[in-house]
């Protein structure tokens, strides 16, 4: 049976973002959203909040590489919201890249008012397929995303990525 005798609680050497409080309670963590936001409104270097959805095309990386999937049926695309979309000078279905330190993607602009201002969203589970330059035509979110662990899960943290997006 599964102990949690190996887990720690926060320590006084934690990163922010990384504590784990007994009771429930909000905690800013690293690139998350009060990080986003600081950026967003004060134009710093990665001023979007980039998050990792699931597709309908794809069981995180399962099937990904199902061409009548990726290229017919449910096309990689990443959500900006039309503010930001504007911002950048960026129309529907035009190619453009995201990136942040850790890598750049390419892929297309959906623009839509169902994504919030100040965020966009990739779908998980595209394949990495770098080109000559390093640049991810797959448009894989982990492309984006930092090694830094979950506090809880120990896992990969999806919705924790500041970016920053221009036309390709």
């Amino acid at each position: 049976m599964p102990s949690a005798s190996g887990w720690e609680r926060s320590s006084p050497k934690a990163a922010p973002g990384d504590e784990i409080t007994a009771l429930p309670e909000h905690v800013d963590t690293w690139e998350g959203p009060a990080e986003a936001h600081k950026a967003y409104t004060n134009g710093g270097k990665y001023s979007l909040q980039c998050i990792g959805h699931h597709t309908k095309g794809r069981t995180h990386s399962s099937y990904g590489n199902v061409d009548w999937l990726r290229e017919d049926a449910h096309p990689q695309v990443l959500w900006i919201n039309p503010l930001d979309a504007r911002k950048r000078g960026i129309k529907n279905y035009e190619e453009v890249y995201a990136f942040n330190d850790r890598g750049r993607i390419k892929s297309v602009a959906w623009v839509s008012p169902r994504i919030a201002p100040g965020v966009i969203s990739v779908p998980q589970g595209s394949w990495l397929a770098p080109d000559a330059k390093g640049v991810d035509a797959g448009a894989s979110v982990n492309t984006l995303t930092s090694w830094h662990p979950s506090p809880l899960g120990k896992g990969n943290a999806q919705h924790t990525t500041l970016v920053e997006v221009e036309k390709a």
